[in-house]
C-alpha cells in the first residue's frame, strides 16, 4: 500500500483508486480532533485507531502549492482558512488549541470529481496541541523558532516556562493563509506590511478575515469570516 502521507500523528495509505485508511499513531486522547476531521470525510469503515474513507484524491499542501509554482488560487486560500479555522474553533471548545501550524501537516482531501463536489483541508498534527486555561496556554520547554508561521509572542519569548494567548494559533493560520496567496518576501511583521501583501485581494471577505487574526494584541485578534 503506497504511503500519501505520514507525521508523528497519523499514517494515510492508499488502498485503492478512491479508497484510503487513516491510522492513528499518537494523539488518540483528543477524541474530538478526530472526530472533527471524520465529519470532513466519507467514512466507509470507522475502528479504534484507523478509519478508511473514500476521496477522489489526496495531495499535501506543499504539493499543491508546488503543483500552483507556490501561488494558491482565492478559492483554496478561502477553502484552507475556513476548514482549518473550524478544526481550530472545535479544539477550543475543549479547551485545547495549536499555538502554530507548519505546512507539512496539511492535506487537501479532493473531491472535485465527485457529486457532492465536497473537497476539504485538514490539518493532521494531534502532537502539538496544548491545553489553555482563561485563554492562555502555558509552554514549559523551549522549541524551535525556525517555523515560519509564528506570533509575535512566540517569537519574542525570551525564557520558560510562559504563558501566552491561545489565539497564537489564528494569527499562524493567517499568516500561512495569505503565504500562499502571495509567498512572503518580507521577514518583518506588521499590520501595514500585512496589508501591502495582500493588496490582491483588497476588501474581499477573506482580505478582512486575514486581518482580523493578524493583529499584534492577541486581545484585538480573533476568527470571523463575514
Amino acid at each position: 500500500m503506497p504511503i500519501i502521507f505520514k507525521n508523528k500523528t497519523c499514517k494515510i495509505d492508499k488502498l485503492s483508486q478512491q479508497k484510503y485508511k487513516l491510522t492513528i499513531l499518537d494523539g488518540e486522547k483528543f477524541k474530538n480532533f478526530w472526530i472533527n476531521i471524520k465529519k470532513k470525510l466519507k467514512i466507509i469503515d470507522n475502528n479504534k485507531n484507523n478509519f478508511t474513507f473514500e476521496a477522489d484524491n489526496i495531495i499535501t499542501l506543499q504539493k499543491l502549492a508546488k503543483k500552483k509554482e507556490k501561488k494558491l488560487s482565492y478559492h483554496h486560500c478561502e477553502l484552507l482558512f475556513l476548514d482549518i479555522g473550524k478544526q481550530f474553533e472545535g479544539l477550543e471548545k475543549d479547551g485545547l488549541c495549536h499555538l502554530f501550524l507548519d505546512d507539512d501537516d496539511i492535506i487537501l482531501v479532493d473531491n472535485d470529481k465527485s457529486e457532492n463536489n465536497v473537497s476539504s483541508f485538514l490539518y493532521l498534527n494531534a502532537t502539538k496541541v496544548l491545553p489553555f486555561t482563561k485563554d492562555k496556554v502555558k509552554i514549559k520547554m523551549p522549541f524551535k523558532k525556525d517555523h515560519l508561521y509564528l506570533s509575535p509572542e512566540l517569537s519574542n519569548i525570551k525564557s520558560f516556562p510562559i504563558e501566552v494567548s491561545n489565539k497564537s494559533t489564528y494569527y499562524s493560520l493567517a499568516m500561512l493563509v495569505s503565504n500562499h496567496l502571495i509567498p512572503y518576501k518580507n521577514k518583518k511583521k506588521s499590520m501595514e506590511i500585512f496589508k501591502k501583501h495582500m493588496e490582491s485581494i483588497l476588501e474581499s471577505k477573506l482580505y478582512w478575515a486575514l486581518l482580523r487574526c493578524l493583529e499584534e494584541d492577541p486581545d484585538d485578534r480573533y476568527y470571523l469570516y463575514i
